[in-house]
């Protein structure tokens, strides 16, 4: 069986969105654990825990209005 780096696209997309996926899911149990140790309060640790990826939910959504505004063949190109 052939590596990742030399599979198809498909597999190599679908292998990157595993890791990225499995890292998401560690983060969200690593960093109330990690600010609980620290001493935060849970509801501290709660309201950070929500808010970091409404954070990053709101980033990814200015970058996509902002990347719609581009013309697709040159972003496309630049890619």
């Amino acid at each position: 069986m052939r590596g990742v780096a030399g599979g198809s696209p498909i597999r190599r997309i679908l292998v990157a969105r595993g890791l990225r996926d499995f890292g998401d899911g560690l983060v969200a149990i690593l960093l109330p654990a990690y600010l609980l140790a620290l001493g935060f309060g849970a509801a501290e640790a709660g309201a950070v825990t929500t808010l970091a990826p409404l954070g990053s939910a709101l980033m990814t959504l200015r970058a996509v209005v902002a990347v719609a505004r581009l013309d697709p063949r040159r972003l496309l190109s630049a890619g």
